[in-house]
């Protein structure tokens, strides 16, 4: 988080100055002026001249720094920083050029600049502000939360900390007292609409859609171009099933950032979940062609094509992934079902053997993997004592709730002629959350071991 531009300037140019004369002083306040309103190449002129003046005004120096900041010339901004606080040691200015040495990774300095503004005076908020921050952006959380403490008994109206002790508590998965943090600067500032966002998100993450969809309202109502709080909405209305009002979010959130990937994903996936795979796999392909790199974007349209029944153009998608990560074991399990069911039984196993040698807790590599050695058409290959090995297995790692991992027991049980635990099991399967598309053909497997039959179907997971 950033301390506003204004509030900076301030501390510089704490009032305006009317001369007659044209001197340094009404030079640099002219400078200032021009600086508030954001006139770089401007005040970097009238601080030229204020210095030509006067070449040990460190207040000039100080703030053409911050011009070249503006202009994100950071070396030039390090440069006059310097010059300043050469000329007069001040804890703002190492502040300053603290902020230059974080726009340029320089982290080790910045640290330094802002331990010596705290030295020089400390009580100084936004140092520690700052500091907090760059301790927060290295991982190092307890020391960041320390600043932010600082801050907060300092001026216990400064919403700022607690609004990024809040982010950090909710890094560290202490959604109690990030709840509190977002809370409180609720309570200091009503219309800050990144609190009413922020504790949206940790109403959603509690499953506690009515007050997340609440906060979200607000923090969209206040803030109508705030982004967090579309996309988390959009996640709100797909919990509550809404998919009507999620695409509309998704379509703001596009209207608002059209060249964003991520959100051309987003709306894919809802798409894809009201079975609309080609919008979906143009969402997803327009997301690709925006950032190439996107495995994400790989993964969700290998799915629509498996869902279409495209396999090659599945596996295809699933190849790009692997690419971009090699040790990805899901989708090696993911190709391998991919290539069983268009016929070419050896590679899937063999996709699904590497799935599990890279991971050997991967439950999709041993559930693919038994599934089909349970159901292949191929008598030759089918391996029923192995199907269930490998299907318990895949249920112990899913803690016995996947439905798909019960389903493909089911099929090994039937397999190995023990019928009633096939039954049992694919009724387990149906029970636990079984996608609705999927439960026709789900019946029809139950039917089978009913009979005393296996199930012979690659083409689908049950």
């Amino acid at each position: 988080m950033k301390i506003a531009l204004l509030a900076v300037l301030l501390l510089i140019f704490p009032m305006s100055l009317t001369c007659s004369a044209d001197n340094a002083t009404e030079l640099f306040y002219k400078g200032g002026d021009a600086l508030k309103q954001q006139k770089y190449d401007l005040a970097i002129d009238y601080f030229n001249k204020a210095i030509q003046i006067s070449n040990n005004y460190a207040k000039a120096y100080c703030a053409r720094g911050l011009a070249h900041k503006g202009k994100m010339e950071y070396d030039k901004s390090i440069a006059d920083l310097s010059e300043s606080i050469r000329l007069k040691p001040d804890d703002e200015a190492f502040v300053f050029r603290g902020n230059a040495y974080v726009e340029i990774k320089n982290y080790g300095s910045a640290m330094a600049d802002y331990d010596e503004a705290i030295y020089l005076n400390p009580t100084n908020s936004g140092a520690y502000v700052h500091r907090g921050n760059l301790h927060s952006l290295k991982g190092d959380y307890e020391k960041a939360i320390a600043d932010y403490d600082k801050v907060i008994r300092l001026g216990p109206k400064r919403g700022l900390s607690y609004g990024a002790r809040g982010e950090i508590y909710a890094e560290k998965g202490d959604l109690d007292k990030a709840f509190a943090d977002f809370s409180e600067v609720i309570q200091l500032n009503p219309r800050d609409s990144i609190a009413y966002s922020s504790r949206g998100f940790l109403y959603l993450v509690r499953g506690d859609y009515s007050q997340s969809l609440t906060d979200y309202n607000e923090a969209i109502q206040l803030n109508s171009t705030n982004i967090e709080a579309y996309t988390g909405r959009i996640e709100v209305f797909f919990h509550m099933g809404d998919l009507d009002k999620a695409m509309a979010d998704c379509n703001k959130t596009l209207e608002l950032y059209p060249g964003n990937a991520t959100n051309y994903l987003v709306r894919g996936l809802v798409y894809a979940n009201k079975a609309d795979y080609i919008h979906a796999i143009a969402d997803y392909t327009k997301a690709i062609e925006i950032y190439p790199a996107f495995a994400e974007s790989y993964t969700r349209r290998a799915e629509a094509y498996a869902e279409k029944g495209d396999n090659d153009k599945a596996i295809a998608d699933c190849n790009e992934v692997i690419k971009l990560n090699p040790t990805n074991a899901a989708f090696y399990a993911k190709r391998g079902f991919l290539y069983s069911r268009k016929g070419d039984y050896g590679q899937g196993i063999d996709d699904c053997n590497k799935a599990i040698q890279i991971n050997p807790t991967n439950a999709l590599g041993y559930n693919n993997l038994a599934w089909i050695l349970a159901v292949c058409p191929d008598a030759k290959l089918r391996n029923g004592q192995k199907a269930l090995e490998y299907a318990q297995k895949a249920c112990e790692l899913s803690a016995w709730k996947d439905p798909h991992a019960l389903g493909t027991l089911a099929a090994a049980y039937a397999e190995v002629g023990n019928f009633e635990e096939a039954v049992k099991w694919q009724n387990k399967c149906m029970e636990s959350g079984l996608p609705a598309g999927e439960m026709g053909q789900a019946r029809k497997a139950l039917n089978l071991y009913e009979q005393k039959k296996p199930y012979h179907d690659l083409n689908q997971h049950l």
